[in-house]
């Protein structure tokens, strides 16, 4: 394997990694919309990072 093959799929497997991670993390915010309506939804997230700030 030369370098720049190895070089190509690092960034080719850390595009996918996090490609499916904001994925998954749009997908649980359409989620809590989804289940919460959009005012508890608005709470849960002021409330989260009033926690984190």
């Amino acid at each position: 394997m030369t370098t720049e093959n190895a070089t190509e799929r690092a960034y080719s497997r850390a595009t996918l990694v996090a490609g499916a991670a904001l994925t998954v993390f749009i997908g649980g915010g359409l989620f809590l919309w989804a289940r919460h309506g959009s005012a508890v939804f608005h709470e849960i997230i002021v409330a989260g990072l009033a926690l984190c700030f």
